[in-house]
Order: C-alpha cells, then structure tokens, then sequence
C-alpha cells in the first residue's frame, strides 16, 4: 500500500514564493498552511501502516523536543517521491535553470522529506 497526495503550484518550488498569492490568485505562490494541512492528512492516513525509518534518514535538531521528533520521524515516512510537472506554461523557460531545479529538490526534501523528485516537462 502507498499513499498519494496531490498540491498545485504554478511557478517552481522556490523559498522565494513562500508566502506569495496560490495558484487561482495567479501568484505563482505557495503556503506552509497549504504543506502542514496536506502533511496532516497524510499523517492520519499512513499512521496504521508506518514502518521505521533508518538512523541514515533521520533529521534530528537539538532544539526539537520528544514530540517534535515522534512527529518528524512520521513524516519522514509518509513521502519517498515527488513527481513534480514544471510548470512551463506559467513561467518563463529562463526560469527553468539548474539553480531552480536544485532548490525545488531540497525544499521537496524539507516540506516533504521525499528522497526522489521526479520533473515531468511538456514543452
């Protein structure tokens, strides 16, 4: 069994478009209320079927308390790819550049804890 998770955003996964207005605003943004209310839903979805995660894909910060790390150990779980369409038609193709790509990749691993992000283009 798996779990999948759908999430709109019509520029790159940037730090820079946090904050900025979604989709249907034409902003190109994105929430971090829109990311916990999505890893919430997961959470109650995959909590029965959890399973342990290695020492190796841990993220463990001095300043998290007990339940801070229970809650980011679940997390980890929850996601091991993102399928991620560039959104081309959105924006410019200068946009598209190794520097967005590799940002897109390690916020995915930060928002979601993915270990694979997958770009999809359609030109």
């Amino acid at each position: 069994g798996g779990i999948l998770a759908g999430w709109r955003i019509t520029d790159m996964l940037l730090r820079k478009r946090e904050g900025k207005p979604p989709p249907n605003s034409r902003g190109g943004g994105w929430k971090r209320s829109h990311v916990n209310l999505l890893r919430k839903e997961q959470q109650l979805e995959s909590s029965s079927t959890a399973t342990p995660i290695s020492r190796a894909s841990r993220v463990i910060s001095v300043n998290m308390s007990q339940s801070e790390l229970a809650e980011q150990e679940l997390f980890l779980k929850l996601f091991d790819v993102m399928i991620f369409r560039i959104p081309h038609g959105w924006i410019d193709f200068s946009a598209i550049n190794k520097r967005t790509l590799a940002e897109t990749v390690e916020l995915a691993y930060e928002l979601f804890g993915v270990s694979t992000v997958l770009f999809i283009a359609v030109p």
